[in-house]
């Protein structure tokens, strides 16, 4: 498909593939549209018929979010006053909105300006920052889930990443905003120290407990523009999610659109001049053990925009690993509140992981929350916030059974819970795990006391385009280059297809070792030096990247394209 048009709703010649790929080229993003005068949105915008219906069939409650006025908090009685109107507003809805905080409000003003001047300037200029590599720290895109969405939303962001670190070089910020959002970002990283501390205090806790958890380190600070559209009946802003943070600090300009879910309804969230809407992220809601609620929210297109806002997402410490779950003072057993989360690692995020309910999952989808579980299994740097709430959808059936090949009455959905639950796996294969992929402490005592060798055989190599045996040889060790020495020796060494036959024979057993580099602390791997000379003719044939990068694009890739294929030049 060439280009979009305003017949892009006709169904016998859309191409979901192609329209994506044509939209993603373009790197202009929605903005991009609306300047060529689209007056019908493209089809890959448009929600899905069920959402559709259900959205005639939603109703919206006049009720207004808390709005908590800041003015002494620092006073005895005040503070307490401020502190129950947090804890009432964090328990009961998850959203709030504050005044006369301690950012100034011209700040406020100059940010929201800045960021629709980014996105306003000329294409030429946003285009050398688009990309869809969370490892940039700053980068332009439109909807970074745009292949795996079910639909995209109306909307382009301009992204200003410290996950990982605090190390932004303030040359690699976009001039037309650099000053201005630097000075945000100064102030937002102070007002969230100020908020956790009520927040701690709103739990029963000490004011620093939450800055001692470090959950203000983390940050992810993004600019959103949302163009005027022209059927926004048919589509949204942002589809409803909840938030992977502590904590998640919005400002917003006067066009509205933001909806938070109330009692199975949508309320607005109105904008208020000099206010910040301040909601609890998916992270607060485990470390305060369901006392504080993430909820659902989302945005709304609209004719009247742009729609401008700026959004910073406390995330925590992600390098190294640390462990956040249920703060122990919250779960005493005594009270009568058990944990009710695990703990976990809160580690660098894969992107893209499907979260459309199971019955809405596409082949791909199902592939990739297979992939997604054997992930966990090998401790592999994951979201196991979103992971866990995949598995938790696979995990309802009742029984296999012989006729599971009856194609009338086969459901893979169905079929997928139930591997889970019995503990089986997609491939006729079953694991035993034992992983040092983040360091090499391994208990002696945790590894099983039994193993064997084995005689069977079933290992195939490609070559040539053809299958050929690897047959078992008494006393040896296959050995096969990975995809990362690969890279390493620029395409010296070939990094080759390769499966196991199922087999009447059996059953197989054999024991593999990984050695996959250094994960944590982050370490940059790619082609060595002394293999990319120009002069001799050796170009670097790949970009560098991180262990848990190239981790990240391996688990969520198509099934069809190859791990190395994401870092080629």
């Amino acid at each position: 498909m060439d280009t979009f048009s305003n017949e892009d709703h006709d169904i016998e010649k859309y191409d979901r593939a192609d329209a994506l790929k044509v939209f993603d080229e373009t790197k202009t993003g929605v903005k991009g549209l609306v300047d060529a005068g689209v007056t019908k949105i493209p089809r890959i915008f448009i929600r899905p018929p069920d959402e559709l219906v259900e959205e005639l069939n939603c109703s919206k409650v006049d009720l207004q979010i808390p709005v908590i006025d800041l003015t002494g908090s620092d006073i005895g009685d005040r503070r307490k006053e401020i502190v129950e109107q947090i804890r009432v507003a964090s328990e009961t809805w998850g959203f709030f909105q504050v005044i006369n905080h301690e950012i100034p409000k011209s700040l406020l003003d100059e940010t929201i300006d800045c960021i629709r001047m980014f996105h306003e300037q000329e294409n030429e200029i946003k285009m050398k920052l688009y990309s869809r590599d969370r490892m940039h720290k700053v980068r332009f895109d439109s909807n970074l889930d745009l292949y795996r969405s079910r639909a995209a939303n109306w909307r382009d962001t301009l992204t200003l990443s410290m996950f990982i670190s605090d190390d932004l070089d303030p040359e690699e910020v976009p001039a037309v905003c650099r000053e201005t959002m630097l000075e945000y970002i100064k102030h937002v990283t102070k007002f969230g120290g100020t908020l956790l501390e009520l927040l701690s205090e709103a739990l029963g806790l000490r004011p620093d407990h939450l800055q001692n958890l470090e959950c203000c380190h983390g940050r992810t600070f993004v600019g959103q523009y949302y163009p005027p559209c022209p059927e926004p009946e048919l589509t949204l802003g942002a589809s409803k999610h909840t938030d992977p943070s502590f904590l998640t600090l919005l400002l917003q300009d006067h066009i509205g659109g933001l909806q938070v879910r109330y009692h199975d309804q949508w309320a607005d969230v109105p904008p208020l001049t000099g206010g910040l809407v301040v909601n609890i992220g998916d992270l607060l809601q485990i470390a305060s053990n369901d006392k504080f609620k993430s909820v659902d929210h989302r945005v709304l297109a609209n004719h009247k925009g742009p729609r401008v806002s700026t959004v910073c997402f406390f995330t925590g410490v992600a390098v190294p690993p640390k462990i956040y779950g249920p703060i122990k003072e919250l779960t005493l057993k005594s009270d009568g509140n058990p944990p009710v989360y695990k703990d976990f690692l809160k580690m660098v995020c894969l992107p893209e992981t499907p979260m459309t309910p199971i019955t809405q999952w596409t082949e791909d989808d199902k592939r990739k929350v297979v992939k997604a579980r054997a992930a966990i299994c090998n401790a592999l740097p994951y979201d196991l916030l979103s992971l866990n709430l995949l598995i938790n959808q696979i995990r309802k059936m009742d029984t296999f059974s012989n006729e599971d090949h009856d194609i009338e009455k086969y459901d893979r959905a169905d079929a997928l819970k139930v591997f889970d639950e019995t503990k089986t796996a997609a491939n006729w294969r079953d694991s035993l795990t034992l992983a040092m992929f983040i360091s090499d402490d391994l208990d002696p005592e945790e590894v099983p006391a039994v193993c064997r060798h084995d005689h069977i055989g079933g290992l195939q190599v490609r070559y040539h385009d053809q299958w050929a045996d690897v047959p078992p040889l008494t006393g040896s060790l296959v050995v096969n280059i990975g995809d990362l020495l690969q890279i390493a020796s620029n395409d010296k060494f070939k990094s080759v297809d390769h499966r196991v036959l199922a087999n009447h024979n059996g059953p197989r057993v054999s024991a593999v070792c990984f050695f996959t580099g250094v994960a944590v602390p982050p370490k940059i791997y790619g082609p060595i030096k002394e293999l990319t000379l120009k002069s001799d003719g050796n170009p670097p044939v790949y970009k560098d990247f991180l262990v848990s990068e190239y981790m990240n694009n391996f688990f969520t890739r198509p099934i069809d394209k190859s791990g190395l294929d994401y870092f080629k030049l």
